[in-house]
């Protein structure tokens, strides 16, 4: 931002980096467009451009074992050439192509996601320790709320759009292993009522000491 002359003024830079989760939630977000505006002229238009993100992502982000590269240089985009595969580009990766097959019906990304999806348990979780790795081969997993958030997203969406029903016992069980470990309180929503009522450890928000 430039504050010279009093004002805010902007530039967008274009970056030389696509970032996976970006593009992926920007076709999450046209897919919500799409809804909003059914029944108008920018709705066919939001479905053409959810398809060809879709189509970018199975292209260009995958490798041969449906593993979500976390950046891909504009520049190398026909070369093959992709950045270090996370868990956020694989979660994400999930969450945008069952939403894609949910806007579209078509089943080249149903099977995209489905394919996606085992190659997060299969290369990312570990059911002995009930938490995935946060990068590919790396034995420490470092965890965020945004990390987390991807993780979380694309567990529902395997179990209510792809039908993995094991993805809910996943679920729970990064939750119990990971996310409570991480929450400094919780509300009614999660069932709590008061003090710690559910026995997990995280207390009622309103028992949060303000220390």
């Amino acid at each position: 931002d430039d504050f010279s002359d009093g004002i805010a003024t902007s530039m967008v830079h274009m970056s030389n980096n696509i970032s996976a989760v970006n593009a992926c939630y920007a076709l999450v977000a046209l897919n919500v467009f799409q809804e909003e505006f059914a029944g108008t002229p920018l709705a066919p238009m939001a479905l053409e451009a959810i398809s060809a993100q879709a189509h970018f992502m199975i292209n260009h982000m995958a490798d041969d074992h449906h593993r979500y590269a976390s950046v891909m240089p504009v520049m190398s985009m026909n070369d093959g050439k992709r950045g270090p595969h996370t868990v956020e580009a694989q979660a994400a990766a999930i969450r945008a192509l069952y939403s894609a097959y949910s806007a579209t019906g078509d089943e080249t990304f149903m099977d995209a996601a489905d394919d996606a999806y085992q190659t997060l348990i299969a290369d990312y979780y570990a059911e002995d320790d009930q938490a995935f790795a946060t990068e590919l081969n790396s034995t420490t997993a470092n965890y965020t709320p945004r990390n987390v958030a991807l993780i979380s997203g694309a567990l529902r969406e395997a179990r209510l759009v792809g039908g993995f029903s094991e993805a809910t016992d996943i679920y729970v069980a990064f939750w119990d292993q990971v996310v409570n470990k991480m929450q400094l309180a919780e509300d009614m929503a999660t069932g709590e009522t008061g003090n710690d009522s559910d026995f997990d450890s995280i207390p009622f928000i309103m028992d949060q000491s303000e220390g």
